[in-house]
């Protein structure tokens, strides 16, 4: 429930993947802000316990006014995508603007 008072409305979707869950909350809620673990860790033989490029375009589609930050990266031992593979993404599909990769120790205001 968004606050009369309050200017942005913050949603941690933290260690998940694209999901029914993650889809729903960002429907009801229509968050100005979505920080995700975008690292794509993988547990053998289970898969990706983070989000990966996949999941980032499909957080980005639902929440086309949003800004998402990737977090979690580079300092993750199962990792799969690292800082630069994030900002090709974002160049190849235009948002730079709106999804934001800070360095470790960086801080984002909104």
């Amino acid at each position: 429930m968004r606050s009369p008072s309050e200017k942005k409305t913050l949603y941690l979707a933290g260690d998940t993947v694209w999901c029914d869950y993650v889809a729903a909350a960002i429907h009801d809620y229509s968050p100005d802000v979505i920080v995700v673990n975008a690292a794509r860790a993988e547990v053998a033989p289970f898969g990706p316990i983070i989000m990966g490029l996949e999941d980032l375009e499909k957080v980005m589609e639902a929440a086309p006014e949003a800004t998402v930050v990737a977090s979690h990266m580079d300092n993750v031992g199962h990792s799969t995508l690292w800082r630069s593979d994030i900002r090709e993404f974002a160049a190849k599909h235009g948002v730079e603007e709106r999804l934001l990769i800070p360095e470790d120790g960086e801080t984002c205001e909104f």
